[in-house]
């Protein structure tokens, strides 16, 4: 018989298989049957490390499966209330070529939850537009409910979500908080806008606020 139950406060789910067997060499002492068993346990985690992430700072919020929002604001976002930063993140080096670089390919490095990182200041409608254009023509699944079914869709992005995005025009620090999961939905006027989807992804596990994006692995 299959057993499945859920631990740890439901952030596990244990898996328990029994089944008779017939014993071969144990019928000389009588035994004709045995029991044989195995069990493993899977936990979920919050993603608490990250690689190949987008260079966008969405500031913490409620987000909702399916609903839109705006990931960098641009010269159309109504009532853009941040001089001079409109969301892009400087992450590994500086400038637009490495933000458009990071916005097509992810960012190599391993950002944490708790870290600090500078802002990038500038709308750069153009190498934003160039970013994500690249990920929207690199993907053949057809749609929203394809890609995010997909574990390899360029337009499923994790991005940063940071503290605050009310800083000076100039470069200032922002505090990641957490990581969610993205469908990039259209470019324009620098403005990106992406649809929330929660899922597992690779990444370092731990204590991590929950804001969708989520690592499983066996614990035992």
């Amino acid at each position: 018989y299959i057993q499945v139950q859920t631990v740890d406060d439901d952030y596990g789910l244990q898996v328990k298989i029994h089944r008779q067997v017939d014993l071969f060499f144990a019928r000389v002492v009588g035994l004709n049957q045995g029991d044989v068993g195995a069990a493993a346990t899977a936990r979920v985690w919050g993603l608490r490390g990250a690689r190949n992430i987008v260079p966008l700072g969405v500031v913490e919020q409620n987000f909702e499966f399916g609903h839109e929002y705006v990931l960098k604001a641009g010269t159309i976002t109504p009532d853009a209330p941040y001089t001079g930063n409109f969301g892009p993140l400087s992450l590994g080096e500086t400038g637009a070529t490495a933000y458009e670089e990071n916005l097509k390919k992810g960012y190599s490095g391993l950002l944490w939850v708790g870290e600090k990182v500078f802002t990038e200041p500038g709308n750069m409608v153009g190498p934003t537009k160039k970013g994500v254009e690249d990920r929207i023509l690199r993907c053949s699944h057809g749609g929203f409910d394809q890609c995010i079914a997909s574990t390899d869709c360029p337009r499923v992005v994790v991005v940063p979500i940071i503290d605050k995005l009310d800083v000076p025009g100039r470069s200032e620090q922002v505090t990641v908080v957490g990581f969610a999961v993205f469908y990039l939905e259209r470019v324009k006027a620098g403005e990106i806008t992406g649809r929330f989807v929660r899922r597992f992804v690779d990444g370092e596990k731990g204590d991590a606020r929950d804001f969708g994006a989520m690592v499983a692995a066996l614990v035992d």
